[in-house]
């Protein structure tokens, strides 16, 4: 899918061998490259009002050079817009600015830009309001696509009189700050301002948000969002209408249970993803998920100390862009050694690297841990394990493919890299 955003409107491009069907690009409104070939177009309609400069004296007036440089492109924009409609696609709108804005040149000639008029849809009347609570009263995809990604979503502007049919409400009220016009076959969307995105939502927010977009052009309005009853209306209610309800709560309970476990699964990608804290963090909680004990810190210089019954581990944690390195196991027994003049107990080294953190899984072909380190490491009796293979074992033991005391045993007896029993494409 391809998704193109006009003007200053940036979103990062996702990362990994299941997000390379995505493409985000970031288009001139005036310049030459067609938006016919995207699904989905982004349009910050702020930013394409603010981008030259401004007369102090007239806010709304643009001084410019020449006007013939900006003719032809609005006109090309706004037949490829309805082209782009007429074969149903997605038109997201952000930060609805609606104030006319003139293009002038020197000479006095004026050209005037109203971006509501060149998409053939009403101006609506909107007044600034800002919050992040928000829901629908539409469909099922619309109720899926808010639980999963509200935290993505702030809302900026409120609906005063709208021409579109209303789509999100701040919470508990009638104040509609998101709508949707059915144009051609396309649907024009005004969503609240999406933020926070980045190379690990970016791709299913895009295309929930394409799937959730297309079935607004199905949607019967036969529901509360369109009729905007009185409340009471909605306490009388049938047998059937109780009975569907409470099916309905049951569903969505169960979709919340299912998605907080696939979240989790999102969570422990970081595994193979992340470098500093974020991945110190995604390890400490596969550490205690496998079932052992997360000491606090005697110093700063230890990642994690863990233990499991009587045994003691002091595990270094790291994420590159290339192989581990006889540096970070020299580091790590450093810390064993020093844990053992304190305590006089002599502790494991696990040293666990996040070995070539920016490339796909898949794509992982070089050595993760080099010869040169394996003598040392050897010698100090170290486990190595990558981000990959920590994945793996939580995985597999999540699954029920491995027990707490295999992988205890595993992490404690190893000397050298681990050797697992499975592989990742063994998971998929």
């Amino acid at each position: 899918m391809k998704v193109i955003c006009f003007n200053d409107e940036k979103y990062p491009n996702p990362k990994g061998e299941g997000d390379k069907d995505l493409v985000i690009e970031t288009y001139n409104l005036f310049r030459e490259s067609t938006i016919l070939d995207a699904e989905l177009l982004v349009w910050n309609l702020s930013s394409t009002y603010y981008f030259l400069p401004v007369d102090k004296r007239r806010p709304e007036v643009y001084t410019v050079s020449n006007l013939d440089y900006y003719k032809p492109g609005l006109e090309r924009r706004r037949k490829e817009i309805k082209e782009f409609l007429e074969r149903g696609r997605v038109i997201i709108i952000q930060k609805p600015y609606v104030k006319p804005i003139i293009l002038k040149t020197e000479e006095g000639e004026e050209l005037t830009l109203d971006f509501y008029s060149f998409m053939g849809i009403e101006k609506p009347i909107i007044e600034t309001v800002s919050g992040d609570r928000m829901t629908t009263r539409r469909g099922d995809e619309a109720k899926v696509f808010l639980s999963k990604h509200s935290h993505l979503l702030v809302y900026e502007n409120e609906f005063i009189k709208s021409y579109g049919k209303p789509l999100f409400f701040i919470n508990d009220t009638d104040h509609i700050v998101g709508q949707y016009i059915i144009k051609e076959r396309g649907v024009i969307i005004f969503m609240p301002t999406i933020r926070n995105l980045d190379v690990s939502n970016v791709t299913r927010f895009f295309y929930d948000l394409h799937s959730f977009a297309l079935s607004l052009k199905n949607d019967l309005g036969l529901n509360r969002g369109e009729f905007l009853m009185p409340e009471w209306a909605y306490g009388v209610q049938t047998k059937e209408e109780v009975s569907l309800r409470k099916r309905l709560d049951e569903i969505e309970k169960l979709g919340l249970e299912i998605k907080r476990e696939i979240d989790l699964f999102e969570k422990q990608k970081t595994l193979f993803t992340g470098t500093g804290f974020e991945l110190v963090e995604i390890v400490e909680y596969a550490l205690r998920e496998l079932g052992f004990n997360v000491v606090a810190k005697d110093t700063f210089k230890d990642d994690l100390i863990i233990s499991k019954d009587d045994e003691i581990a002091i595990v270094e944690i790291k994420g590159v862009k290339k192989s581990a390195t006889q540096r970070h196991a020299v580091r790590l027994h450093k810390w064993v050694t020093d844990y053992f003049f304190r305590h006089e107990v002599n502790p494991k080294g696990i040293l666990i690297v996040n070995t070539y953190k920016d490339t796909p899984p898949g794509q992982r072909k070089e050595i993760d841990f080099p010869s040169q380190m394996m003598e040392y490491v050897n010698q100090m009796k170290i486990c190595l394990m990558t981000g990959v293979e920590l994945f793996i074992l939580i995985t597999a033991f999540k699954t029920g493919r491995m027990s707490q005391e295999e992988i205890e045993k595993l992490l404690f007896e190893t000397v050298g890299q681990v050797k697992l029993p499975f592989s990742l494409e063994d998971l998929y």
